[in-house]
C-alpha cells in the first residue's frame, strides 16, 4: 500500500506538473494579444492622424442659430500715394511774359476783355481801346489787369473810361471786376447843337433820309419828290425828350403836273437821331 500510494504519489505530482506548462501558454497568449492590441490601437491613432491633416480645413456652415466663426482676413497691402508734383515757381519777369503772349499782337490790347465789355455800352461801335496794362503779380497764375477805353455816352459824346479784371495767364481768359460802363452811362457832357445835329443828317447831302422816307409815300407823285435842304432853328433848346425841330424844304409834283416847293417840320430826337412828323408841308 505504501508502494502503491507513493506511486499515485508520483503519479500525481506528474499530472499537476503536467498541466502547469498550458495555463503559463494561455498567459503568455494574453499577454502578447493585449500587447498587439496596443500597438494596433497605437497604429491606427497615427493613420488616422495622419490622414486628418489632409483633410478640408473649410469652415461649416452654421446651423439654426449657431453663431459662424470667420478666420480673420489679412489687412491689404497699403499703396504708397505717390508725391504730387509741384509746378515751378515762374519769376515775375516769366509771368509778365507769359501773360504778354495772351494780347493781341497787333494792338497789344485784349480782345476777349473788349468783348466783354463792347455789349455793355450804348453804342458798342463807338468803342475805342486806349490802352492795355498789366499790374503786379498776385496769386498764382492771375495777373491784374486794366483796360484804358473811351466810348459815346447817350448825348453821343465820347467819354473816356476804364475797365478792370484779373488775368488767368495759363489760359489767357480774364473774369471781368469793373467793366467802367457806368461811368459813360453817368456822364451828362453834350457837345454843342450843331454838332448833334449834324451827326444826324446824311454825310453826302446834309438831309434827313428817315425825314424823307415819311414825306415820300404822302405824296401824289413820289418820284417827283426833290429835297433842297435840311435846317433848324438858330438858338433853338432841346425840349424835356432831347428835341428839338428839324425843317425840310422841298419840291414835288401836285395834280396838275406842277411842282411845288413846300417846307415839311418834324422833332427831331438828338439821342436816337429820328424824326417824327408834326406837319408834312401840305
Amino acid at each position: 500500500m505504501a508502494v502503491a500510494s507513493a506511486s499515485l504519489s508520483d503519479h500525481g505530482e506528474c499530472g499537476s506538473s503536467s498541466t502547469t506548462p498550458s495555463h503559463a501558454a494561455r498567459r503568455l497568449f494574453v499577454k502578447n494579444w493585449i500587447i498587439g492590441a496596443l500597438v494596433a490601437i497605437f497604429v491606427i491613432s497615427l493613420i488616422l492622424a495622419f490622414s486628418g491633416s489632409g483633410e478640408d480645413n473649410s469652415e461649416p456652415v452654421p446651423a439654426g442659430n449657431a453663431v459662424a466663426t470667420t478666420s480673420p482676413t489679412p489687412s491689404p497691402t497699403p499703396t504708397p500715394t505717390p508725391t504730387p508734383t509741384l509746378p515751378p515757381t515762374l519769376s515775375n519777369s516769366e509771368i509778365l511774359e507769359k501773360a504778354d503772349d495772351c494780347l493781341d499782337p497787333w494792338d497789344s490790347n485784349h480782345n476777349g476783355f473788349e468783348d466783354q465789355v463792347r455789349p455793355l455800352l450804348n453804342d458798342e461801335e463807338s468803342m475805342s481801346t486806349l490802352d492795355t496794362r498789366l499790374g503786379i503779380p498776385g496769386k498764382p497764375g492771375e495777373i491784374p489787369i486794366t483796360m484804358e477805353y473811351e466810348a459815346d455816352n447817350t448825348y453821343g459824346v465820347s467819354v473816356k473810361t476804364s475797365a478792370r479784371g484779373v488775368l488767368n495767364y495759363e489760359t489767357c481768359h480774364v473774369a471781368v471786376t469793373e467793366t467802367g460802363v457806368q461811368r459813360i452811362a453817368d456822364s451828362r457832357e453834350q457837345p454843342p447843337l450843331e454838332q448833334r445835329v449834324i451827326r444826324c443828317l446824311s454825310f453826302w447831302d446834309g438831309n434827313h433820309a428817315g425825314f424823307e422816307n415819311q414825306i415820300r409815300p404822302l405824296l401824289n407823285n413820289e418820284d417827283s419828290m426833290k429835297t433842297l435842304r435840311t435846317y433848324w432853328l438858330e438858338g433853338a433848346i432841346p425840349n424835356a425828350a432831347d428835341e428839338i425841330y428839324l425843317a425840310m424844304e422841298y419840291q414835288a409834283s401836285n395834280l396838275y403836273g406842277g411842282t411845288v416847293k413846300t417846307i415839311a417840320w418834324g422833332l427831331l430826337n438828338l439821342r436816337t437821331c429820328r424824326v417824327r412828323v408834326t406837319d408834312p408841308g401840305f
